[in-house]
C-alpha cells in the first residue's frame, strides 16, 4: 500500500507542485476553507514537478491537462475545477 499526501492549492490560475514520479490523484476538496488535493505516492522514487490549474466553471482548461476534480469556495460562489499537467 502507498501512503497518501495532502497538498493545499492556492486559489489560483496556476501553481506548480513536486511529486514523486508516477503520483496518483485522488480526490479534491475543501478542508478548513483551504482546498487540497490528496495523492497516492511512492515517496521512496525520485520527483518531478506537475502543473496545477485552476478554472472556473465555463471557463477552457489547460491542452493536455487532466481533470482531478472540483471544489466550492466562498460558501458556493466560486467553483474550481482542478487539472494537472506533468512536466516532461
Amino acid at each position: 500500500m502507498k501512503p497518501i499526501w495532502k497538498f493545499a492549492l492556492e486559489v489560483a490560475d496556476e501553481q506548480t507542485l513536486t511529486l514523486p514520479i508516477g503520483a496518483k490523484p485522488l480526490c479534491v476538496h475543501l478542508q478548513r476553507g483551504t482546498p487540497c488535493v490528496w495523492f497516492e505516492v511512492n515517496p521512496e522514487i525520485a520527483t518531478e514537478e506537475a502543473k496545477i490549474y485552476t478554472v472556473g466553471t465555463g471557463h477552457w482548461p489547460p491542452g493536455n491537462a487532466q481533470y482531478i476534480g472540483s471544489y466550492q469556495h466562498l460558501e458556493g460562489y466560486f467553483v474550481g475545477h482542478v487539472y494537472i499537467e506533468v512536466q516532461p
